[in-house]
């Protein structure tokens, strides 16, 4: 009869906590962006959407609205309502409020729908 020791049979529970753990924290990795790797990531979570995209961005750009033509073209094009919620154009400073006139209506003629909120 093999019976195990309490030293043993502690050694075992352990070790399979050990082996749980590490599979719940390969389980919940946590993804970090920053300037590099957000926008790929991003455009990657727009390309599989499904049903609908909601963005809230106070900050919008032209150079942006260029950047993600083709990924709204997509969506536009498989049906994929864009909601875009922004600040308002006067909350912008003035140097950029025709620049970013220009983005919304990008934005706009690609099918968003666009929000400004105040403030």
């Amino acid at each position: 009869m093999n019976t195990m020791t309490p030293s043993l049979k502690r050694h075992f529970e352990n070790r399979q906590n050990e082996i749980d753990a590490e599979k719940y924290r390969q389980s919940r990795t946590l993804d970090l962006y920053n300037e590099k790797n957000f926008y790929r990531a991003f455009t990657r979570d727009l390309q599989r959407a499904e049903k609908e995209v909601i963005i809230y961005s106070p900050f919008i750009s032209k150079y942006r609205s260029e950047y993600f033509r083709r990924t709204l073209q997509r969506l536009k094009y498989r049906n994929i309502a864009v909601f875009i919620f922004t600040r308002s154009i006067e909350d912008h400073e003035l140097i950029v409020r025709s620049e970013i006139r220009a983005a919304l209506r990008d934005y706009g003629e690609l099918g968003a729908c666009i929000v400004c909120l105040p403030g």
